[in-house]
């Protein structure tokens, strides 16, 4: 019994240890379109963060809806999880994919037409990010427009 409490002691008294400074989403530097089919999308989004902690951060997805020029495509997931470097301001390459709603009732062709060499890209929800055995979950709500 003297063993689990003193476990629980030393557990309790390294995370709360932990500093966290939040993690800030700079930008969407760039996006690619790599194929559009009936089923849904799949993009890479090189992205600007600012890692302030001096640890290591993994993210993964939560529940993302995708937008393009403010209408809503779909549900959207990072392919792989993206880790930040600690104490760092980078751009990450990640991949992304949008699954369409069943009922096609979406024509990315004609958004695509009217947007005039330009679309605004959303993404509204929901990640989580790991680090130390801890984790947070952190609303994401960002929308840039980026040239085809």
């Amino acid at each position: 019994m003297i063993n689990k409490i003193l476990a629980f002691a030393l557990l309790l008294s390294v995370t709360a240890c932990v500093d966290y400074n939040d993690v800030e989403f700079i930008s969407l530097e760039n996006a690619a379109l790599n194929k559009i089919s009936p089923n849904g999308i799949e993009a890479d989004l090189w992205v600007k963060i600012n890692n302030p902690n001096d640890y290591k951060i993994k993210v993964e997805t939560k529940n993302l809806t995708f937008s393009i020029n403010g209408k809503e495509i779909g549900k959207a997931k990072l392919v792989d999880q993206l880790e930040l470097n600690k104490n760092s301001k980078e751009t990450y390459k990640t991949g992304v994919v949008v699954e369409l709603p069943s009922d096609g009732n979406i024509d990315l062709g004609m958004i695509m037409l009217m947007s005039g060499g330009k679309i605004n890209l959303g993404i509204k929800g929901e990640i989580i990010g790991k680090a130390k055995g801890i984790s947070k979950t952190v609303p994401v709500d960002f929308k840039e427009s980026i040239s085809l």
